[in-house]
């Protein structure tokens, strides 16, 4: 004879199983368009030690190519004629700087801005960029576009050792789905178009309900492309990326003088805090 005590913690368990069970069926049969309109930031985060080997790199047995400079929005304003790609060829360096938290700021949604300096070609982003919340897919055609520009020295090439990348824009081709990656790609602009990342291992973060408040973050893969004008592999993991909207937006971190000035008050509250207790 089955007891109730044996019947009830079975019946729970049951019902627990549904519950979870149709929270999950209804978040993965329920999709968001997720759009740009507030927008945000592309990081990249590139990884040195992979990059390293293109150009000859492995058979110099040297660091064949590697980010030198790092123009950022304001350093590129393509609304100033002087930031031509002529400027960036005469200010190019040498020296490796780190390729990490190279922040690009979103364009807004619009055409292409107009009477740009020689060689430059920022997007508009385009109205219908979207991304899909449940196959995080996109709409082909459309584009995401940003600013900032990424010096490249090769060491290997004393002719003309230097490469931009920049201008860059973020589409989605479904037949880029292959070898690992989503579809998504970043296309440079500067100069040339080209692709020259393929994204991969894609993880979206979201705040609820809110189509404008998300975090996109994977792996940046070396596009086929780029990969074949470099002479080295196609689809290597070259680093990571993160394209945040609202409150996922890279923002510049607080001068050490704020995190000085809040450290000091909260010593000084824990030290009155202190002589409070010895008085009492």
């Amino acid at each position: 004879m089955t007891t109730q005590t044996s019947i009830y913690p079975n019946l729970k368990l049951l019902l627990t199983i549904i519950a979870l069970a149709a929270t999950l069926f209804s978040s993965a049969s329920y999709a968001e368009m997720l759009n740009v309109t507030k927008g945000g930031t592309f990081t990249f985060d590139l990884d040195r030690d992979a990059l390293a080997p293109y150009v000859f790199g492995n058979a110099f047995n040297n660091n064949g190519y590697y980010l030198a400079n790092f123009w950022d929005s304001a350093e590129s304003d393509y609304t100033n004629p002087a930031y031509s790609i002529t400027y960036f060829r005469n200010n190019m360096g040498s020296t490796e700087i780190p390729a990490l938290n190279l922040v690009h700021d979103l364009m807004p949604i619009g055409p292409n801005p107009t009477s740009q300096p020689t060689g430059r070609h920022v997007m508009g982003t385009t109205a219908g960029f979207t991304i899909d919340s449940n196959t995080l897919a996109g709409v082909a055609g459309e584009k995401l576009g940003m600013t900032g520009v990424h010096g490249f020295y090769l060491t290997n090439f004393t002719s003309s050792p230097r490469i931009f990348n920049g201008d860059f824009s973020l589409e989605f081709d479904a037949s880029r789905q292959t070898d690992g990656r989503s579809g998504w790609y970043l296309a440079n602009n500067l100069s040339f178009t080209m692709i020259v990342y393929d994204l991969a291992n894609l993880n979206l973060t979201q705040s609820s309900g809110v189509i404008t408040n998300w975090l996109l973050t994977g792996n940046i893969l070396m596009s086929p492309e780029n990969a074949g004008m470099l002479q080295g592999a196609s689809y290597t993991d070259v680093g990571n990326f993160s394209l945040g909207l609202g409150t996922y937006a890279n923002t510049v971190p607080a001068p050490a003088s704020i995190w000085l000035f809040f450290s000091g008050l909260l010593a000084w509250l824990a030290n009155s805090r202190r002589n409070k207790a010895v008085k009492s």
